[in-house]
């Protein structure tokens, strides 16, 4: 069913977890202001502006009783939904000359898709949540939450995944507090391209994706050169922008998940090109999958990763097929290093870059108290003039970049 956004609460019978939403003044040859080159290669979403609730969930969620007198449930929407975000994401879309843009329709106060799958443990810290909010895994069943994470998550997942892969740069828009904790302005924009952890350490955290994956390859999620341009053009135009602030990217983002799955993709191909004759090998196809398993659902790849990494057994029967695929584990990773394929990848022209961009809440949605907690309901909340005014500065940094600095 299509979902028409109202931007307040609304409860879907079977609503589409996520779509992609035409520019209806889009044509095929329309006059880009850029290279024709990158006409199909960039991507814009935005994930965190649902209003959507599935009926299913209802009961659950409203504690025996209708959602929309659950104060509890209504203050978990109206704080965890990016306002405005939808409508930054049209307009730069349209402003790039794009066919459209991907949003998600599920509300984040009932699943995040920008989290690894599971649930929140109870007061999580920004950074530390998963995919189901602390609320909803307080109330939902067991059962309803995996129907959320395979119906939903699963769902988004393979439609992002669609018009990701092939992309060159991917523009996630998101909207963000007005006020710090400590009660400060927080600037306009802020650009976020590099992951908590690396922040922190100069490496992957252990034991979330695979540890083939090069660490340097995480010190950046965006050409810098496109991060410069962005920041460039909107200070000399008055707009204040921040690099990683209030916050870093999650390991769980959409944005990282998508370098990981970015960069054994590209291992896969080489390796492949090289050894075609491997194309069919069961223990080579398991160890892609779980390379490539980079939202961390499937049980499968969980399992031969723990043998691998952390020498857990296996049933007796299993371990020859485990021992092979360690064995392709080995050569692939060999391969690897031997070719400086980490290297090769990172100074790729063609690698795909990902940069979130949060623009200040109260800039493009209007609200009836000034710690933008009590948002204007429906469409008429949009500050339309502002969303223009910063999205036209948006899409023409990135189209001087397209043009001059990539």
């Amino acid at each position: 069913m299509r979902f028409q956004p109202t931007d307040r609460l609304w409860l879907g019978e079977e609503p589409s977890p996520a779509e992609f939403v035409d520019n209806p003044a889009y044509t095929p040859d329309s006059v880009l202001h850029y290279p024709e080159a990158y006409r199909d290669n960039l991507v814009v979403d935005a994930i965190h502006g649902g209003d959507v609730v599935p009926t299913h969930f209802q009961s659950s969620l409203g504690q025996g009783g209708p959602l929309s007198e659950c104060a509890e449930f209504q203050a978990a929407y109206v704080q965890e939904k990016d306002w405005g975000a939808n409508q930054v994401a049209e307009s730069l879309s349209a402003k790039l000359g794009l066919s459209g843009f991907f949003r998600v329709n599920i509300a984040r106060g009932l699943m995040d898709f920008g989290r690894f799958p599971g649930e929140s443990a109870p007061g999580a810290a920004h950074l530390e949540r998963f995919a189901i909010s602390d609320y909803s895994a307080a109330w939902l069943t067991h059962d309803e939450k995996r129907t959320l994470l395979q119906s939903y998550f699963d769902n988004i997942s393979d439609q992002i995944e669609s018009k990701v892969t092939g992309c060159l740069v991917k523009i996630a828009v998101h909207t963000y507090d007005k006020l710090s904790r400590s009660g400060t302005v927080r600037p306009e924009v802020s650009l976020i391209f590099r992951p908590q952890h690396y922040q922190s350490e100069g490496r992957m955290p252990v034991g979330v994706f695979d540890r083939m994956f090069p660490d340097r390859l995480a010190e950046f999620t965006a050409d810098r050169r496109l991060i410069s341009r962005i920041s460039l053009e909107l200070e000399k135009r008055g707009i204040a922008v921040a690099y990683n602030y209030p916050y870093l990217m999650p390991e769980g983002s959409v944005e990282f998940r998508a370098q990981v799955w970015f960069f054994f993709d590209y291992l896969r191909q080489r390796f492949n090109t090289a050894h075609p004759e491997l194309l069919t090998e069961p223990a080579y196809i398991r160890i892609w999958e779980m390379l490539l398993d980079t939202n961390l659902r499937s049980a499968r790849s969980a399992a031969l990763r723990s043998y691998l990494h952390l020498l857990r057994t296996v049933q007796p029967h299993q371990e020859p097929l485990y021992r092979r695929s360690r064995d392709a584990y080995n050569h692939i990773q060999s391969f690897m290093l031997e070719h400086s394929i980490a290297d090769e990848y990172r100074n790729n022209p063609l690698r795909p870059g990902a940069l979130a961009i949060e623009v200040r809440k109260d800039l493009v949605w209007n609200f009836h108290d000034d710690a933008c907690r009590m948002p204007v309901l429906g469409p008429e909340g949009a500050r339309t003039e502002n969303i223009e005014r910063i999205t036209a500065e948006l899409a023409r940094a990135i189209r001087i970049y397209l043009c001059e600095d990539r």
